[in-house]
C-alpha cells in the first residue's frame, strides 16, 4: 500500500499538446489539482472587484486562462487577458476549451449522464 508521502510525492499533472494552426502554434493545456478547479469554479460566478460587477460567466475563457501553459506547465494567461483571449475566434477557442474539458474530467458527469438518458 502506497504512504501518504507516495501519493503527494507522485506526479499526477498532466500536459497535452493542442495544435492551433490558426495561430501558427501548439498550446498545451494542463490539468487542473484540487485547488485551481475550485477556484476555476468560484471565478466562473459574477463578483465584485473594486466595488465593480465583474462578469466571470465567461466559462470558456476563464478555463482557458486557468489551463493553458508552455510545454513546461507555466501557466500563458492571467486574469487580465481575459477580455482579449475572449475576442479571438470562437472556433479556435473551443477546440482549446474541449481539449482542456477532456484532460480535467469537466464532462464525465454529463456525458454519463446523456448516456442514461
Amino acid at each position: 500500500m502506497l504512504s501518504k508521502a507516495d501519493i503527494f510525492a507522485a506526479n499526477d499533472r498532466k500536459i497535452e499538446a493542442v495544435d492551433v494552426p490558426e495561430w501558427n502554434c501548439t498550446l498545451f493545456v494542463r490539468s487542473m489539482n484540487g485547488l485551481e478547479r475550485n477556484q476555476w469554479a468560484t471565478s466562473c460566478e459574477p463578483c465584485y472587484v473594486e466595488g465593480k460587477l465583474v462578469d466571470w460567466s465567461l466559462l470558456q475563457t476563464r478555463l482557458l486562462i486557468a489551463t493553458v501553459c508552455d510545454d513546461k506547465g507555466k501557466l500563458v494567461f492571467d486574469d487580465k487577458d481575459a477580455a482579449p483571449l475572449s475576442q479571438r475566434n470562437a472556433a479556435v477557442l473551443n477546440r482549446i476549451f474541449k481539449a482542456s474539458a477532456k484532460l480535467n474530467a469537466l464532462y464525465e458527469a454529463a456525458e454519463a449522464e446523456a448516456k442514461k438518458n
